[in-house]
């Protein structure tokens, strides 16, 4: 294949950032009248990755997510992939006690929820916290939009 490149040693991170660069304008998340273009997508996956390396949360940390099903969802469990944290959904049907039972049990260093879980307020202090002074370092960066791409 002409122009073809080697995908096999490609992680997920790299292709979202590929497809930022490369279809920067395009949509790559649509959850109702929610729309992310691929720029859009790789820049919040960063942030989320970064943020979670600034309470130094890293390779192998656990993250509980406490989500509906959103366009922020999705960035916070591609955002978790690219800093290397593993991901702990949360079912938001449960009872209290039975999050408080997996949350115990996962042995997640910090919680992500969205605004209207309040659920998560009364099992903040359930998750393990890093350790001070362990920040990761933040290298994720949105990629830059190549010029030469094809809209």
């Amino acid at each position: 294949m002409s122009g073809a490149y080697d995908s096999s040693s490609l992680l997920l991170p790299d292709v979202i950032a590929q497809h930022g660069r490369w279809r920067a304008g395009r949509a790559a998340l649509v959850c109702g009248d929610q729309h992310r273009s691929w720029a859009e997508f790789d820049a919040a996956t960063c942030r989320v990755a970064n943020g979670l390396a600034t309470l130094g949360l890293g390779r192998g940390a656990r993250l509980a997510v406490l989500m509906g099903n959103s366009a922020e969802m999705v960035e916070v469990l591609f955002g978790a992939a690219r800093a290397g944290v593993s991901v702990v959904p949360i079912n938001l049907s449960v009872t209290d006690a039975a999050v408080a039972a997996m949350l115990a049990d996962c042995g997640a260093a910090a919680i992500v929820a969205s605004g209207a879980c309040r659920k998560a307020r009364r099992f903040s202090r359930t998750c393990s916290s890093p350790r001070r002074g362990s920040r990761q370092r933040s290298t994720c960066r949105p990629a830059r939009r190549n010029a030469s791409a094809a809209k």
